[in-house]
């Protein structure tokens, strides 16, 4: 009777052992396809982050390209030449308006030198003197 029970335990034991693996199988098989589903649904999603991020990197390889461009027209740019010219351009301005103000101070005050009854008196002596010569050449 001892076999008996012996066998009975083991077989009590290998039933068990056989329902625990049974369990594992089955937990395995369901994550194998949690997992398979979770990747069939993920892959587009990262196939689209993928364009994006090579859309990313191009736009960002043309920045990077008109950024190069940007530093070396910098780096040509003579700052110190344009600052002499400026400073050339503005000192030329005041030395002009300077000689133009004189010379408008000037034209002033040979108007207000002018001496118009003189000078009314000078056209008329041109006039008579045109006058007579006029009348020499056949005229009036």
């Amino acid at each position: 009777m001892s076999n008996i029970q012996s066998n009975a335990s083991s077989d009590a034991q290998l039933l068990r052992l056989m329902k625990k693996q049974l369990f594992w199988q089955r937990l395995t098989g369901v994550l194998l396809v949690v997992l398979i589903a979770g990747a069939v649904s993920i892959i587009p999603k990262v196939k689209a982050v993928g364009q994006e991020l090579k859309s990313l990197s191009n736009r960002a390889n043309v920045v990077m390209a008109d950024l190069e461009v940007l530093a070396e027209n910098l780096i040509s740019l003579d700052l110190e030449g344009l600052m002499n010219n400026t400073d050339q351009l503005i000192s030329n301005s005041e030395k002009n308006m300077t000689e133009m103000t004189e010379n408008v101070g000037q034209a002033l005050k040979n108007l207000e030198d002018l001496d118009v009854d003189s000078f009314n008196e000078a056209i008329g002596r041109l006039n008579t003197v045109a006058g007579r010569l006029s009348s020499l050449f056949g005229g009036r």
